[in-house]
């Protein structure tokens, strides 16, 4: 009896099997289940951070005599107590040397009070709705009759677009992490050292001038556009080799740390929407030292502060990049010890 090959005796249906109902539903449940927790990550991260904004201990200056600062100060704690921390300057110029040096960030004098729109909106909106209705400086009259009519002046009126920082900054960030999704840092995560660091110089320079010249075409930052532009570099240089590092060293896994640390983490404790001063404790720490909020800081400082330091911010950012150099270093010295054996046993 003649006996039929195999492949007849069973029925083999064409095309590609349908995968296991229970194989279906994970990949199904997956994007679902990935999509809810980035949701409420950013719901979590923003409401802890911002979810009540409130001035805390911000300095300002009120023209007059000591014993009328500690009247305002009174006042202010009435309101708010360890909202803000008042000091007496001898007249507005010597109050508007120190808004200038970033020390205070709202003078009160007998002409109203001069604030910078460059501290943010959300920040003056709690200078102008406290101080200004608390402030009673000598000889000014009648603090209740005088508080709602006080005026409020913009040391920097009609002088580029303050929320610009807040797009050059994140331009950086969204920046570094494209440039490690393209790189494939994930999936080739052992490449040489100098090459890595070479293309992370590359993009820092090319973004940050790129992106200060974006910012200053349309009048959007005052200042010298070199020291925007090393600030911005300097950023991107520090972000890149930290993704790229984070990412070489943990694979896949570090994408979503780095998205959720830099872009969620960094976005609210930046200071670039909210003024760090306004965040919740924790938050407010944590601000100058992370790459976002140090760099918001030194633009801040460069192109709209002449009298301000940016020394310790740009120190942040430096320590940024040494951490990422470190993160790199680790990965193509595993990358080396990895290929190694294999070269060993070709030579054999």
């Amino acid at each position: 009896m003649e006996q039929r090959p195999l492949s007849e005796q069973i029925d083999v249906p064409d095309g590609p099997q349908p995968a296991p109902p229970q194989n279906a539903r994970r990949r199904a449940a997956a994007p679902v289940i990935a999509s809810t927790i980035v949701a409420v990550l950013f719901a979590v991260i923003f409401l802890a951070a911002l979810g009540a904004p409130q001035a805390h201990e911000v300095p300002v200056a009120v023209v007059g005599s000591e014993r009328a600062a500690d009247e305002v100060q009174r006042a202010l704690d009435d309101e708010q107590r360890g909202g803000f921390d008042v000091q007496a300057v001898a007249d507005e110029a010597a109050g508007r040397n120190l808004l200038e040096a970033r020390e205070v960030y709202a003078v009160a004098g007998d002409d109203g009070v001069l604030v910078s729109s460059f501290n943010g909106a959300p920040l003056n909106d709690a200078i102008q709705s406290t101080l200004a209705a608390s402030v009673a400086v000598e000889g000014a009259g009648d603090p209740e009759a005088g508080a709602s009519t006080r005026p409020v002046t913009d040391l920097h009126d009609g002088e580029g677009k303050p929320g610009a920082i807040f797009y050059a900054v994140f331009g950086m960030v969204i920046g570094a992490m494209v440039l490690t999704v393209v790189s494939g840092a994930a999936m080739t995560p052992h490449h040489p050292f100098r090459e890595i660091v070479l293309t992370c110089a590359a993009a820092a320079l090319l973004v940050g001038g790129t992106v200060t010249l974006a910012v200053q075409a349309f009048d959007s930052l005052p200042g010298n556009y070199l020291q925007v532009f090393g600030v911005l570099s300097l950023l991107m240089f520090a972000l890149g080799l930290t993704v790229q590092g984070i990412t070489r060293v943990l694979g896949l896994a570090g994408l979503p740390i780095s998205a959720i640390f830099f872009i969620m983490i960094g976005n609210a404790a930046s200071g670039a929407a909210v003024h760090p001063l306004l965040l919740a404790d924790g938050w407010r720490q944590l601000s100058p030292l992370i790459p976002t909020g140090a760099a918001t800081t030194a633009v801040l400082d460069v192109a709209a502060f002449d009298g301000a330091n940016p020394i310790s911010a740009i120190a942040v950012l430096c320590a940024w990049i040494a951490f990422g150099l470190l993160l790199v270093v680790t990965a193509s010295r595993r990358g080396a010890q990895r290929a190694l054996p294999l070269a060993e046993t070709r030579d054999a």
